[in-house]
Formats: structure tokens, C-alpha cells, sequence
């Protein structure tokens, strides 16, 4: 079963898009799609990346690498974030199994837990994702290919809340409630649709200081 990971970006992050490299599972089965401006096809050709060039909206881009791929599975692979070494993993075990007491599988999940680390302020905490529209982080998601072709993403910038909700609505989608897939990174300004105010309330969250 192949699997792509996909991954918007911005000419300014061939940094991140190189630490990304060295966190992807690669194998015969993997292939990477990095769609973003012309001006990142040098640090590709480096990675081992295909690259999409575009600089459009970010459900047209997540839209464009879709297309792109040639994989079964689709994975949401940010570059600036930290991957957990076994995540896709096990995403694509979660997609291969039946949904606990439904009898089919999943075309998509993600994990509405995450661990998020705000650089700046040097804090890491586990936070939940509240708002039914965004129930799962977009930073979180995989799914099988055929399932975003039958719903592809709107051609909106912030785009994961819309294509969440609807297999949420049609029942289809699980919730891996595992907040060490990933660490979703807060530290720069180019974040496209960084979820600042969707998590939960300060009670449900526990602050750990981050070690230099």
C-alpha cells in the first residue's frame, strides 16, 4: 500500500522543510509532495521531494498535492511541526481496521488531543480541539485518497474545518485521541490556519516548561 505525504510551504521555509526530511518514514511505499512557490524547488530537488507550484489558497494547494499524489493514503505531513517517528504508521493501521462497533473503516482520522509548543513563551501543553469544525487539527489527518477525491478540500484558506465536518457527518471519520502523533509547533508568523483560540479552556490544558 503506498502512502504520500503532503506538505503545503512557503518559499521562506526550506529550513523546516529539510528538518522535515529527517523526520519522514521513507521507504519504496512513501512518496513526498511539497506544493508551494517556484522558489522551493532547489531545496526538493535536495529532500527528494515532488514538487507542485502554486501559491494559492490553502485548500486549493492540500487540493493540488492531492492531485499530485499517487498513493492510497493521504498524510498531512506540516513542516513545522514535530512528528512522532511511528505516526504514519500507525495512521495507516487506524485507516485499515473497522471503526470500533460499526463494522466498517475509516476514510479518515486524526487525533482531536495534541501537544502544542508555543516557542515563544517556551510552554508545551496537551490541548483538545472543541469546535466540531475543526474536531480534528488539520496538522493531524490522513485519509484514503478516493475519500478526498468523492470530498475534496473548499477552495478557502482555512480548509481542514469544512472537510472534517463532513466525514464527521457521514460517519466515517475516527478520532485516534492520540496527542503523540505530533507537536504542533506555534513560533513563527506564516502559520496559514494555525487553530489560536479553537483549543479548549486553560482547565483542560496542563503547561509543562520546555527544557533548553
Amino acid at each position: 500500500m503506498k502512502v504520500s505525504l503532503i506538505t503545503p510551504s512557503f518559499g521562506d521555509r526550506a529550513p523546516l522543510l529539510e528538518r522535515a526530511h529527517r523526520q519522514a518514514p521513507w521507504t519504496r511505499d512513501h512518496e513526498w509532495i511539497v506544493a508551494g512557490p517556484a522558489e522551493l524547488a532547489d531545496v526538493c530537488q535536495r529532500i527528494g521531494a515532488r514538487h507542485v507550484v502554486t501559491d494559492a489558497v490553502l485548500g486549493t494547494v492540500r487540493n493540488l498535492a492531492c492531485e499530485a499524489a499517487t498513493g492510497d493514503i493521504i498524510v498531512h505531513f506540516d513542516d513545522d511541526d514535530w512528528q512522532a517517528h511511528d505516526r504514519v504508521h500507525r495512521q495507516v493501521a487506524a485507516l485499515s481496521r473497522a471503526i470500533p462497533g460499526k463494522g466498517h473503516r475509516p476514510e479518515m482520522v486524526g487525533s482531536s488531543w495534541i501537544y502544542c509548543l508555543d516557542v515563544q513563551r517556551q510552554i508545551a501543553s496537551r490541548i483538545s480541539w472543541w469546535d466540531i469544525a475543526h474536531r480534528y487539527p488539520g496538522a493531524t489527518l490522513a485519509y484514503w485518497r478516493a475519500a478526498w477525491r468523492a470530498h475534496p478540500f473548499p477552495d478557502v484558506t482555512h480548509e481542514d474545518g469544512p472537510f472534517v465536518t463532513r466525514f464527521v457527518e457521514l460517519g466515517t471519520a475516527l478520532d485516534m485521541c492520540d496527542p503523540k502523533l505530533l507537536v504542533y509547533i506555534r513560533c513563527h508568523g506564516r502559520q496559514r490556519s494555525r487553530g489560536a483560540g479553537r483549543s479548549r479552556a486553560p482547565e483542560h490544558q496542563r503547561p509543562l516548561r520546555v527544557r533548553r
